[in-house]
């Protein structure tokens, strides 16, 4: 195991997002493929599917999984393990990875497999299958709808390079996302910083974000150019320890998080 600042372990809790691109995913009864991608949830940046590339066994056919199918307990640093069989992921709905995910598609593919949707499960959404309830609390359906609707679904490798714009200029480009694997919630943006030499690596909450442009490939922080420049600087090498949170987000005046 890596060692971070002061000697505090690293959270293996928090995985960058091109750390889990390339595992291997397994299904019950064999290896499926590879992650290619994350899936994002841009209204609660929730990590809704992974995309996985199943070249030399579906023909280079590309799937969705959901991760409410991730079998924690199973995973290691090369490998995930889902809660289904091959013969379910064959037969699940075709996707057509060049085109955006409708609703209409997702609400096929919640049908197939028997799920409740993620936009009616929150706040549950994130939350494996052995964790949700028998009979879970559903919003009502114009919230569900209204937020589905408002939302998007990107692909973690097109956040990448996004540009990162302050209250007053831009500040850098994203350049990876740190993802809680336990409830899949993307919970920091690793930024580039364009301020100065060396190139310094700061992490930005996700709940300090006010507005996203994807037409433009723009994020906008509720933050001060100064305040980001002069952050606790982090080092991708090192991960993230417990040290190095609590001292990010002191010095944004945030309590330690309690995950």
């Amino acid at each position: 195991m890596k060692v971070a600042r002061n000697s505090d372990p690293c959270d293996n809790r928090l995985q960058m997002a091109q750390a889990l691109e390339g595992r291997r995913l397994r299904a019950a009864d064999g290896e499926i493929g590879r992650l290619q991608a994350l899936c994002l949830d841009d209204a609660r940046w929730a990590v809704r599917y992974l995309l996985v590339d199943c070249s030399g066994w579906l023909d280079g056919r590309k799937v969705l999984v959901s991760t409410l199918a991730v079998d924690e307990s199973g995973t290691d640093e090369s490998s995930l393990c889902v809660e289904l069989t091959r013969g379910e992921i064959k037969g699940s709905p075709p996707f057509d990875a060049e085109r955006p995910i409708s609703r209409a598609y997702e609400a096929c593919y919640y049908q197939y497999y028997n799920w409740p949707a993620y936009w009616e499960l929150d706040p549950l959404a994130g939350l494996p299958l052995s964790q949700i309830p028998a009979s879970p609390q559903l919003v009502s359906h114009d919230t569900g709808h209204t937020r589905h609707q408002d939302r998007h679904l990107l692909l973690s490798t097109d956040v990448r390079g996004c540009e990162v714009v302050a209250r007053d200029g831009s500040i850098g480009t994203i350049r990876d996302l740190v993802v809680d694997s336990r409830y899949w919630l993307v919970r920091y943006m690793e930024i580039e910083t364009c301020s100065g030499w060396p190139v310094r690596y700061v992490l930005l909450s996700q709940a300090w974000i006010k507005g996203m442009d994807w037409i433009e490939r723009k994020l906008f922080v509720d933050l001060a150019r100064a305040s980001i420049e002069r952050a606790p600087q982090f080092d991708p090498s090192r991960g993230i320890s417990h040290d190095y949170e609590a001292q990010l987000l002191e010095y944004y005046g945030y309590p330690p998080v309690s995950y």
